[in-house]
């Protein structure tokens, strides 16, 4: 784990409210898994006294020998709206990277992605991190699903990728109509994954869960809970273990990415 302070080297809005944020880091963030997080902490610029948690998006080299972070971000309260107001240039306060990330066993040929609204984050993290490893993009198949057109975010990005993109909206105001778990089942009745990812909603997770369980397919999944300090200590991003029922689950420490069968929906 790295505290440092990053320089932002851009923040571009790329939807109504939804922000792509690349910050310089430490060198060993290449070595960070997909799934993994950050913490950010605004200091003077916010009146939010604890530090926020975000998904890695991207780890790339953007200049030789000079690595960075991506984040993807949407505006949802005080503090992501401060964050919009940081420029290229400025610094802000970075720990990571936190947390444990998806784990896909190396005979696994065959992936899907649940991904709900920002909870795409880590999934393109996942993708770049896939092939270069030299698997195949062919191989994936990412389940793409939000409320309205504006909460699809990242379609084209996969797209350049070459992988598989099913788009689902509430409101049919883009793609099919319905949740993203109803093509996501209907794909793994018909073919099932080597192992299923998702991220997003905790109903949208807690079905998916259900749809890897019926089908016997392995499935992990990346927790969206509030998390205040990132280490464990604060336990304020506690969720019920379904082994142990008098036992809890701490997302930045037993996840953010865990197996979906650990989890008392």
């Amino acid at each position: 784990m790295i505290l440092e302070q990053a320089m932002v080297l851009w923040n571009l809005e790329i939807k109504s409210k939804s922000h792509k944020l690349a910050l310089s880091c430490d060198a060993k963030y290449r070595h960070a898994v997909p799934g993994q997080f950050v913490t950010l902490h605004l200091a003077d610029r916010c009146n939010v006294l604890l530090r926020r948690p975000f998904s890695i998006h991207r780890v790339f080299e953007a200049k030789p020998n000079q690595w960075a972070i991506e984040i993807l971000y949407k505006v949802v309260g005080p503090f992501t709206r401060a964050l919009t107001l940081i420029s290229e240039g400025h610094a802000v306060s970075l720990m990571g990277p936190l947390g444990n990330g998806f784990h896909v066993p190396v005979e696994a040929t065959t992936v899907y992605l649940a991904a709900g609204g920002v909870g795409v984050a880590p999934m393109r993290f996942f993708v770049e991190d896939w092939l270069a490893r030299g698997r195949e993009a062919r191989d994936v198949v990412l389940f793409l699903g939000g409320r309205t057109r504006e909460d699809i975010l990242c379609e084209a990005d996969f797209r350049k990728l070459h992988v598989e993109v099913v788009v689902t909206t509430d409101d049919g105001s883009y793609g099919d109509q319905c949740l993203l778990t109803t093509p996501l089942e209907e794909r793994v009745q018909r073919k099932p994954p080597d192992i299923l990812l998702a991220c997003g909603p905790k109903g949208m997770l807690a079905c998916v869960a259900g749809i890897a369980s019926r089908y016997g397919v392995s499935c992990q999944v990346s927790l969206e809970t509030m998390m205040a300090c990132g280490m464990g200590v604060c336990l304020g991003c506690a969720l019920p273990d379904a082994a142990t029922p008098t036992t809890m689950l701490h997302a930045c420490m037993d996840g953010p990415v865990v197996e979906a069968g650990r989890v008392a929906w």
